[in-house]
């Protein structure tokens, strides 16, 4: 009978050993993927969010890719403790032309957190000693994060003329090989 108990304990903890290791070996890796952990707006219209800008004003996205007449949009999220989003920054900046030769305008929202009348400052002084010439909005509330089920940075995506998300790309993207239409 002991024998016929410690073989029943050893069975259960070697089947709980091997869901641990199905878990974190291939059920984990997927949830961690780019591309997985967000939910899709493709297609669909760019949901109702508001940032803040610079003057600490509310500025509605709808409203701000309407402005100047129906225009495409690239929305890049990102944050200066997010060391991707420091690669992607300077490769942005540099682009700027580029992206409104083809007709985009290029939308940068800010994740440092933190209380609006220090981290505007400190974001604006980061980018202007990176001499990075970039405008950002600031998502305090981090709207757009939860609203789109977004959990890592950077983060874009491309906005139509309509105001429908046309495409999402979670991760770091080579802005140089991507190719806007």
């Amino acid at each position: 009978m002991g024998s016929e108990l410690t073989l029943k304990k050893t069975a259960l903890w070697t089947a709980g050993a091997v869901a641990v290791v199905l878990l974190v070996t291939l059920i984990l890796p997927r949830l961690m993927m780019p591309g997985t952990t967000y939910k899709s707006f493709e297609g669909h219209p760019f949901p109702d969010i508001s940032v803040v800008d610079a003057q600490q004003n509310n500025v509605a996205l709808r409203d701000l890719f309407r402005s100047e007449g129906p225009q495409k949009t690239i929305l890049a999220l990102w944050a200066t403790w997010c060391e991707p989003c420091l690669k992607e920054l300077p490769v942005l900046a540099r682009l700027q032309g580029k992206f409104l030769e083809k007709g985009y305008r290029l939308v940068l929202i800010n994740y440092d957190g933190g209380v609006p009348d220090k981290t505007i400052p400190e974001v604006s002084a980061w980018l202007l000693a990176q001499k990075l010439d970039l405008h950002t909005f600031y998502d305090f509330q981090s709207s757009l994060l939860d609203g789109l089920g977004i959990t890592s940075l950077p983060f874009a995506m491309r906005v139509g003329e309509t105001g429908n998300v046309e495409w999402m790309k979670e991760g770091l993207l080579d802005w140089e090989k991507f190719e806007l239409p």
